[in-house]
C-alpha cells in the first residue's frame, strides 16, 4: 500500500505522489491516476525525492483530485471581546483537475507539460483568486535521468512542497492540518504557500533516492492587481537539499521573497528556513516533523518614525500515523512561539509592544481518521483545536473561522470538526 503525497518542487502542485508509481499512462492504457492501481491512500509510504514524473513514450493524461467536506467551525474563549460566530461550511479542500503529458525526444530525453486548475465542487466554479484558467502548477519542461529536470512556468516552490512531508494529511482535511502555525506569523501569511509566477525550477534528479538539490528563481514575481503589470526588482528564490535512504527522509529549504509588503514594507525581504523529515518505523507506523523559522526584514513605521526592523517567528510540528487494515489514524501537534521583534518594528507594530509580543504564540492538536473504500475513494473524519495565547491570531488554514486577520479577536481558540469524502481519477 502506498500513500499519494504532495510532490516536492511542484511536479503536480499540491497534488499526489505515489512511491514507485507510473505518473502518466502509455497510449492505449486506461487513464488511471498516478499509482492508483496500487493504492491511492496510505499515510505511511516513504516520500520520493527528486522531480519530474516517469513516463514511457508519448503520453497525455486527464486527472483530478476531488475532496469536499462538511465542517463545523467556531471560535471561543475570547479573553476580551466577544467570541467569534460558529458556522457550518462546505469546502472543496484543494480539489483540482488537470491535463499533463510528455513527448519522447530520444536519447532518454523527454518534454513534459502540465495545465492544472482548482475547482469548487460546491459551485462548479474556478477557485483561483484571479479567475485564471490554470491556477495551479502549469509548466513546460525537459527531463533526463542524468541531467535532472528543468521546468518553466507557474510553479510550487520547494518550500511550499515540504508541507506534505511534515504532516500525513493531504489536501482533504485542511482544518486538521498544522499548516497555519507553520506558514504564518501570528496569522499573517508571508505568501510562502503561494505559487510562483514566471519561475524557473531545476532539480538534480527526476526520481531518485539519496541527495537531491532543487533551485527555483524568478526575477519578476509580483503583478499589480489593477493593471497586471509586473514590478521590476521583485524576486523569489529557493534553495533546497533533500536526502532519502531507506525509511528516512530529510529536507532543508531556504526561500526569500522580496518587496511583498506583508509585514515589512518598502525594499523588504521575507524569508524562511525550514527542515522537515519523515521516518517509517514499520510499514504501518510512521513519524513526521517540521521546524520553521520565518521573518520579514524591511521598513516599519511611517514618515519620520520609519526605520529598519524585523519581525520573526519559530514553529515546530510533529505527526504520527498508524495504519490498521483499511483504516488510518493520524495525530499531529504544532507549536508556534511568540513573535520576536527588533529595530523599528518594536515601536511600529502593536503586537511587538511590551506585554503584547509574549502573548502571540499558539498550539494546535488534531486527530483524524481515514477509511479506504477503494484504491481511489476515501472517507475521513477529523477534529482540531487551536489554543491561541492572549494576543494570538492563528486560525485554520484555507477554512478559517474568520478570514481577515485584522477582524480576528485576539486569544480566540478556533475549533473544527468535519466529515469528508475524497476521490481521485
Amino acid at each position: 500500500m502506498k500513500r499519494c503525497i504532495p510532490r516536492f518542487v511542484g511536479v503536480i502542485g499540491a497534488g499526489l505522489l505515489c512511491s514507485n508509481a507510473t505518473w502518466a499512462q502509455e497510449t492505449g492504457k486506461a487513464p488511471t491516476f498516478a499509482g492508483a492501481e496500487e493504492s491511492a491512500f496510505n499515510a505511511l509510504a516513504s516520500p520520493v525525492s527528486g522531480d519530474g514524473y516517469s513516463v514511457a513514450g508519448n503520453t497525455l493524461q486527464l486527472y483530478g483530485f476531488l475532496s469536499p467536506t462538511i465542517a463545523y467551525i467556531s471560535g471561543t474563549g475570547a479573553r476580551r471581546g466577544a467570541d467569534e460566530s460558529a458556522a457550518t461550511v462546505f469546502a472543496s479542500n484543494g480539489s483540482y483537475w488537470g491535463i499533463r503529458g510528455a513527448e519522447d525526444l530520444g536519447g532518454n530525453w523527454q518534454v513534459l507539460f502540465q495545465l492544472e486548475n482548482t475547482i469548487n465542487i460546491g459551485t462548479g466554479t474556478n477557485t483561483s483568486s484571479n479567475g485564471s484558467f490554470a491556477g495551479r502548477d502549469t509548466f513546460v519542461g525537459v527531463q533526463n535521468n542524468s541531467f535532472g529536470v528543468l521546468k518553466l512556468g507557474y510553479l510550487t516552490s520547494p518550500l511550499s512542497s515540504t508541507v506534505g512531508i511534515y504532516k500525513f494529511l493531504g489536501d482533504e482535511m485542511p482544518i486538521a492540518s498544522p499548516t497555519t502555525l507553520m506558514t504564518t506569523v501570528n496569522g499573517t501569511s508571508l505568501s510562502f504557500n503561494s505559487r510562483v509566477a514566471n519561475a524557473v525550477l531545476y532539480s538534480t534528479s527526476k526520481d531518485s533516492a539519496g541527495l537531491v538539490g532543487h533551485f527555483l528563481y524568478t526575477p519578476s514575481n509580483r503583478a499589480d492587481p489593477s493593471s497586471g503589470v509586473v514590478s521590476d526588482g521583485d524576486f523569489v528564490y529557493s534553495l533546497s537539499a533533500s536526502y532519502g535512504a531507506g525509511p528516512l527522509y530529510l529536507q532543508y529549504v531556504y526561500e526569500a521573497r522580496s518587496n511583498q509588503d506583508k509585514l515589512a514594507t518598502g525594499a523588504s525581504l521575507d524569508w524562511d528556513h525550514r527542515i522537515v523529515g519523515r521516518y517509517s518505523f514499520s510499514p504501518t507506523f510512521g513519524f513526521g516533523f517540521g521546524l520553521d523559522y520565518a521573518g520579514s526584514d524591511g521598513t516599519y513605521g511611517k514618515k519620520a518614525a520609519a526605520g529598519a526592523g524585523r519581525v520573526s517567528r519559530q514553529a515546530a510540528t510533529f505527526s504520527l500515523a498508524k495504519e490498521v487494515g483499511r483504516s488510518e489514524f493520524i495525530g499531529s501537534y504544532a507549536y508556534a512561539r511568540s513573535i520576536q521583534c527588533s529595530g523599528a518594528a518594536l515601536a511600529a507594530e502593536a503586537e511587538c509592544a511590551p506585554g503584547m509580543s509574549g502573548g502571540t504564540g499558539a498550539e494546535q492538536f488534531s486527530l483524524a481518521y481515514e477509511y479506504r473504500l477503494s484504491k481511489r475513494t476515501l472517507l475521513s473524519a477529523y477534529v482540531s483545536r487551536i489554543w491561541n495565547r492572549s494576543q494570538g491570531l492563528y486560525d485554520f488554514d484555507s477554512t478559517p473561522v474568520v478570514q481577515s486577520v485584522s477582524a480576528r479577536t485576539p486569544g480566540v481558540n478556533p475549533t473544527g470538526f468535519g466529515l469528508g469524502i475524497t476521490h481521485i481519477f
